[in-house]
Formats: C-alpha cells, sequence, structure tokens
C-alpha cells in the first residue's frame, strides 16, 4: 500500500515537472548547453549534452551560468534528461545506539530508490532490515529527502516514515509497529559520478510485546513438594529511541 501511495505521489509530481537545461557562457563568447552533472572537488563544472557527451568547462572559463526552463513543446532529447526527474539509489549500513535503558544497541542496512524532483528536493521509498533489541526488524517506509544542491557536496535533511514488521524475535511475540526517523548528514561527490555521505538520526520504533512470564509458585497441598508451574501473560506497548550512525552511497 506504501509503494503504490509514492508511486502515484511520484507519477503526478514527474507529470508536472517542467524540463530544464543550464546555460554556459564562456570568456570567448561561445555558448554551453545541457544537464548539470555535478561541480568536481576542483570546481570544474561538469554538463551532459545530448549531442556532445559530457562536457567538462573550467570555472576561469566561464563569464555567465544560468539555468533556464525549457518550453513545454521542446523537441530535443535534453527536455527527458534534465537534473530534475533523475532517478537515485542509495545503500547505507549503520549503528544503531540505544537512547534508554530498554533500548539495545544494534545495526541496520537500508536501500532507498528516490525521485529527484527539483535540485533541492527527492521523494521516494525504502526497505531495510534493522537487528536490535534480540529482534529482527524489516521496516518499509517513505523517504522524503531535502538539499540545498543536490548534486554538489552539500549538507542534505532526510525523513523516513513508514511501518516495521517482525521478522525473527528471541524471546516475545511481538506485533511492529510505526517507525519515523529524522537524518541530518552531508554527501561527497565523486568524479566517477557516485557519492559517498555520512550522516547521524533519531530513530524511533513503536511495537507492542506479547508473552508469558512467570509468576508464582504455590504446593499442590501443605504437605506437598510439587510446585506446578504458574504463568501470567502481558500485553505491553514499548517505544524505542535510537541515534543511527551511517555511512553510505548514492548510485
Amino acid at each position: 500500500m506504501l509503494f503504490l501511495l509514492v508511486g502515484a505521489i511520484l507519477t503526478s509530481a514527474l507529470a508536472q515537472e517542467k524540463g530544464y537545461e543550464y546555460v554556459v557562457t564562456l570568456k570567448s563568447g561561445i555558448t554551453l548547453r545541457g544537464q548539470f552533472i555535478k561541480k568536481d572537488i576542483n570546481g570544474f563544472i561538469i554538463l551532459k549534452n545530448p549531442e556532445k557527451g559530457v562536457l567538462t568547462i573550467n570555472p576561469d572559463e566561464i563569464s555567465f551560468m544560468q539555468r533556464e526552463e525549457l518550453p513545454a513543446n521542446a523537441d530535443f532529447a535534453l527536455q527527458n534528461t534534465t537534473a530534475d526527474g533523475d532517478y537515485g539509489f542509495q545503500l547505507s549500513p549503520g549503528v544503531m545506539i540505544g537512547m534508554t535503558d530498554q533500548t539495545e544497541t544494534g545495526f541496520q542496512f537500508q536501500g532507498v530508490t528516490f525521485l529527484r524532483l527539483s535540485e533541492s528536493l527527492a521523494l521516494g521509498a525504502g526497505i531495510g532490515i534493522e537487528r536490535a533489541n534480540q529482534a529482527t526488524w524489516m521496516p518499509v517506509f517513505g523517504h522524503l529527502r531535502l538539499e540545498p544542491e543536490a548534486l554538489s557536496q552539500a549538507p542534505f535533511l532526510a525523513i523516513n516514515v513508514g511501518y516495521a514488521a517482525l521478522v525473527q524475535d528471541d524471546n516475545y511475540h511481538n506485533r511492529g509497529g510505526l517507525m519515523a526517523a529524522a537524518e541530518l548528514g552531508i554527501k561527497f561527490p565523486t568524479s566517477g559520478g557516485n557519492t559517498f555521505f555520512i550522516s547521524t538520526s533519531y530513530r524511533y520504533q513503536q511495537t507492542r510485546l506479547e508473552g508469558m512470564i512467570y509468576a508464582i509458585q504455590t504446593p499442590v497441598s501443605v504437605d506437598s513438594e510439587i510446585y506446578p508451574p504458574v504463568y501470567t501473560s502481558f500485553d505491553q506497548n514499548i517505544n524505542y529511541h535510537f541515534l543511527v550512525i551511517s555511512a553510505g552511497i548514492i548510485f
């Protein structure tokens, strides 16, 4: 259900998204147009032109650069290959540090696929596997990502909200529950086109524990030394809180 909802939102947003291109005017008078790929660690501007391929431009040669909206009826490939509308995928392992006495330290591994709606906004969905508090979880969530510059070294903020289902519990019956996370990090683009990132986040997990606990032993009779086991059931809502430190790669 969550994937259907996210898919509908992505389809609607993509349908309404306008095309853009970057126009770079060099000091020599030459004008170059194309998709802005990134600004590398040396400050060079990298564009993708549908006819000339990848262009690497020395910033010292640039006189002026701006982003222009493409007309709705633009009849060339650039409209469908601009930075707006790019898909991405990220993988990230992390350490989950318990923030309360009842929350143990664990680990997580997540994968997120997203659609960049603009240079600073991306929307997607993710799935993961987590191990903490003697239980294994599989969260499925929607992903919202904000960053000031989508394709250069910059900080970012991400929000994940969804449901974490129980895969295995060593001690109790567990129903899973709502999960939410707020993540703050910084990303580092590489010359190969991928991006590494490190982040820290607050992770909330709601769950419901059910089980049987040992109660009080009483003898069968006054003179008997037989103590039959006596158990009582419990049903308790639990909220887990984690500080998560992650590192990953964006393709």
